[in-house]
Parts: C-alpha cells; structure tokens; sequence
C-alpha cells in the first residue's frame, strides 16, 4: 500500500516508515499537514497515518480540509497522538481509528491488517 505519514515528529515518522517498509508498503513523509495536503493532489495513497498535534493544521483540521474537499480519502485515515484526551476528542469528532503514542509496534501492526483486509 501506499501510505502517507502526516508528523511532525520525525522520530515518529521515522519508526513508522521504518516499520511500513518492513511489512512491504511504500510510506512517504509529509511533516505538516498542509504539506500533507499538498502531497493528496499529486498522489494516491491507500492510508494516511496523521497526527492530531501539529502547529499550524492540527491533524482534525487536516482531516475536515480533504473530508470537504477530497472525501474518499476522510474514510483512510488513522490518527496518532500522545495526548488521550486529543485521541479520545479525535475519535468522538472523526469516528477514525488512533494510535496512542508512544506507538506499540503490536497494537501498530494489528490496525494495519485489520485496515489492510477491511
């Protein structure tokens, strides 16, 4: 699958490429979301992994910008946050799946076969 990595961490998105690769998948890096954005208009991708807390776009705002303007992509989306209240809020807001940070490779590798059979 092709997957974009929405963080601004680049600790994270470094282990989550790291570990996509290792499973066979072809993640590319945005870290902001409006960055993020840029790259769904030249490219299509199969999941987006986008996390909640970033400055200027947080990861709902991202969300609500391609669930307006590019909505098949809204139902591809999984969120990351250290924050299990932004998760919680993220999750009640969007309906989406999240990973709490810091990311367990198990829980990690179980929602992407889960997302990858739906």
């Amino acid at each position: 699958m092709n997957i974009l990595i929405v963080d601004d961490e680049k600790i994270v998105s470094d282990f989550l490429s790291r570990v996509l690769r290792l499973e066979g998948h072809r993640p590319e890096v945005a870290g902001s979301g409006t960055q993020g954005y840029k790259m769904l208009l030249h490219k299509e991708y199969d999941m987006i992994i986008c996390d909640v807390q970033m400055p200027n776009m947080s990861g709902i705002e991202f969300f609500d910008k391609i669930n307006t303007q590019k909505p098949h992509y809204a139902r591809k989306v999984i969120f990351t946050s250290g924050d299990e209240g932004n998760a919680d809020i993220s999750y009640q807001k969007t309906g989406r799946p999240y990973l709490e940070k810091p990311i367990r490779l198990q829980q990690f590798k179980k929602l992407l076969s889960e997302f990858s059979s739906a």
